[in-house]
């Protein structure tokens, strides 16, 4: 099968991960102008509690299955066998959800009333099943992801143009919900017989991959409930007002870590594959390579969130969200601690198949973020819940760091950082002096982000940072076989 190169692959899922984030800012305002917020509030109710019942059935599979593929991809047979016993563990695990799910529904008056919705978006359980993205991303097949990505959802744009008319209409909002989320998997369903064997095996053996999958497992269940901590206990102490600003403010951080995540994750497949097929050297280059080029992208973007924060929560707030802008400056350096701490975690621990010392970071974090929460909140409220989440990020990212160590064969160098560092306080320079220019937010916004990029990456370039050279070279190589 052909595997595209990291370059491209990191495009493909930049453009998919932007795709996914698009589409809901596109469809939010007319969604909550139709349905107002009582069907808001019906559509946010189930889809919060469907969310549950789809990790359970996905039983950590959608985190070990990608590293077990990634293992298997270059013997078919093994491959397919493979591919088959995950999905029957998958199988199992989704039967025993939903009938969890009938079990809480009909025994529960409140999810009883609402049966008619929470059963059309539970079918997303099903279709995150068969959907097999797991063995897409262990194969590296960003390409139809993508493509994929980009397809579905902008058939379930207009059919929602077209369709949703009247806050009655969460029903049929519902229904176009699951059409993207089961186009897509079916797509995938039928498409996956491009590179396994579809027949019985008789050896089947489930157990080693329960026993794989286990600490996956309690780590997503443990991420539901350690993400929902500051919001609960900013709740019990404080008014919804300050939930509002801090919980603005952190999606608003959260967008940006999703997006810089997206690159970070291209690389969990490439080098597991690496690790499973002894080839050291090549691990140890790309792993230094893929952890200055994740350093160099992200530290500017935490300069430049600290220069923007007042434009950006303007533009997308509102003015009434004013109390979010320090906010966001408080959670801006979390960007860093949590790159960082995906990296290690997957290209390091989850790539040397060190599962239990990521659980047991992953159970750190969570009792850090509780201690904090509890310390912080009931006397500084929505800062209390802001450096709460800023100290567990840095203490998440410092013992995953640790735990990484014994792993990590070539020193890492700390130029690429002084130099990222030293470029991005001449770039806020720049962007400062750029936003005094105008009144307007948009213009501040628009004007100063390719105004930013242009410096930061000029100032690389006079520091002489290698993979600035490199991306320049490449950038001259292309434009002279364009026209040469």
């Amino acid at each position: 099968m052909k595997i595209l190169s990291l370059k491209i692959n990191i495009i493909l899922n930049l453009l998919r991960t932007v795709t996914s984030i698009a589409f809901p800012l596109i469809s939010f305002p007319y969604i909550s102008r139709v349905l107002m917020p009582d069907g808001v509030g019906r559509i946010n109710f189930a889809t919060s509690f469907i969310s549950y019942f789809i990790v359970l059935s996905s039983f950590g599979i959608s985190s070990y299955g990608f590293r077990a593929v990634a293992h298997a991809r270059d013997n078919k047979e093994l491959l397919s066998k493979t591919v088959h016993e995950l999905f029957l563990v998958n199988i199992v695990a989704t039967l025993v959800s939903y009938a969890s799910l009938l079990v809480i529904v009909f025994s529960n008056k409140q999810f009883y009333d609402a049966k008619e919705l929470i059963f059309i978006l539970s079918s997303m359980i099903v279709f995150t099943t068969i959907s097999l993205d797991w063995v897409y991303i262990g194969l590296e097949q960003y390409l139809v992801i993508t493509l994929r990505a980009l397809i579905f959802p902008i058939i379930s744009l207009l059919l929602m143009f077209a369709y949703v008319k009247t806050k009655d209409d969460y029903l049929k909002y519902a229904l176009i919900t699951v059409f993207s989320v089961a186009a897509s998997s079916l797509f995938n369903f039928f498409y996956i017989k491009k590179f396994i064997y579809i027949k019985l095996y008789r050896d089947y053996n489930l157990i080693p991959h329960i026993k794989g999958t286990w600490n996956f497992f309690v780590m997503a269940i443990l991420a539901n409930v350690f993400a929902k901590l500051d919001n609960t206990f900013l709740t019990m102490f404080s008014s919804y007002g300050t939930v509002g600003l801090f919980s603005s403010a952190n999606k608003l951080i959260m967008l940006g870590t999703t997006i810089l995540g997206s690159v970070n994750n291209i690389f969990v497949a490439r080098f597991s594959y690496y690790l499973k097929n002894k080839q050291q050297d090549a691990y140890n280059n790309s792993l230094n390579t893929a952890l200055y080029f994740i350093t160099l992208i992200t530290i500017p973007c935490v300069f430049g969130m600290e220069m923007l924060s007042k434009d950006v929560v303007m533009l997308l707030m509102g003015s009434q969200f004013q109390g979010s802008i320090v906010l966001c400056r408080i959670l801006a350096p979390t960007l860093v601690f949590s790159m960082l701490s995906l990296f290690f975690s997957n290209q390091v621990l989850y790539a040397h198949e060190a599962d239990k010392k990521l659980l047991v970071s992953n159970i750190f974090f969570g009792l850090l973020s509780l201690v904090l929460n509890v310390i912080l909140i009931p006397k500084f409220h929505d800062w209390g819940a802001a450096f709460s989440v800023l100290l567990s990020t840095f203490g998440g990212a410092v013992i995953v760091i640790l735990y990484s160590k014994p792993y990590l064969r070539s020193s890492i160098k700390s130029g690429p950082v002084f130099r990222s560092v030293a470029a991005a306080i001449i770039m806020s320079v720049i962007i400062y002096s750029t936003t005094l220019l105008s009144n307007s937010s948009l213009v501040r916004v628009l004007s100063s982000v390719p105004v930013g990029i242009v410096t930061y990456f000029s100032v690389l370039l006079i520091l002489k940072e290698p993979l600035a050279l490199q991306v320049l070279e490449q950038l001259i190589g292309r434009i002279r076989g364009q026209f040469c």
